[in-house]
C-alpha cells in the first residue's frame, strides 16, 4: 500500500521541476529539491526489492527469513522517505511563507514526528512470525521433487495440474494452504 503513494509523490517531484516557480529557488534550493527526488528513488527501490526477491528465490514458498527480510526492507525504505518528505515540507515552506526559520521549524517538526512514529516502541499486534507456521527455507525444492514422483505418467497418485473445485480445496484454503500443495 505504502508504493503507489511514495511513485506519485516521486512524479510530482519530477513535474515540480518544470514549474516555473522552481527556477526562483536559488541553486542550492534545486539541489536538494534533487536530493529529495534520489532519497524517493532509493525508497521505492528499497519497497519494491522484497517482491522481486521473493520471484528470484522463494517462488513457492514464504520463509521466516523472507517475513523477517521483507519487514526490515519496508521499515528502513521510511528512513529515506523521511527525510526526502522533510526536505520537500521545507522547500515547500520557503517558496509560501517566504521564511527559512519557519519552514525549517515545520521541516523539522515533520521529522521529529515521523522519527518519533518509526522510533516508538510497539507491541506486536499480531502473533510472532514464529507463530505463522511458514515454510522451512527448502520446502520448495522438496515439494517440487514431490510433485515431479506424482506427476509420473503410469503413476496411481498421478495429479492433474488443475482440479476443478471441490470442497477439499474450499477446506484447504481455509487452513491457509495453496490448493495445488
Amino acid at each position: 500500500m505504502v508504493l503507489p503513494g511514495i511513485q506519485a509523490l516521486f512524479g510530482f517531484q519530477l513535474i515540480a521541476v518544470f514549474n516555473e516557480r522552481f527556477h526562483q529557488l536559488v541553486q542550492a534550493e534545486q539541489v536538494m529539491h534533487y536530493l529529495a527526488l534520489l532519497l524517493v528513488a532509493l525508497a521505492i527501490a528499497i519497497i519494491m526489492t522484497p517482491a522481486a526477491y521473493h520471484r528470484l528465490v522463494e517462488q513457492e514458498t514464504v520463509t521466516e527469513f523472507f517475513v523477517r527480510l521483507a519487514s526490515w526492507l519496508i521499515a528502513g525504505a521510511m528512513v529515506p522517505l523521511m527525510l526526502a518528505l522533510a526536505l520537500e515540507v521545507y522547500l515547500l515552506g520557503l517558496i509560501v511563507l517566504r521564511s527559512q526559520a519557519t519552514s525549517a521549524t515545520i521541516a523539522g517538526l515533520v521529522l521529529l514526528v515521523f522519527a518519533g512514529v518509526r522510533l516508538s516502541p510497539r507491541r506486536p499486534i499480531t502473533a510472532p512470525v514464529s507463530a505463522l507456521n511458514l515454510a522451512p527455507p527448502h520446502a520448495s525444492a522438496r515439494k517440487s521433487r514431490r510433485t515431479a514422483r506424482s506427476n509420473r505418467a503410469g503413476s496411481p497418485h498421478a495429479r492433474s495440474p488443475r482440479r476443478s473445485g471441490t470442497a477439499a480445496q474450499g477446506a484447504r484454503c481455509a487452513n491457509n494452504r495453496h490448493p495445488y500443495h
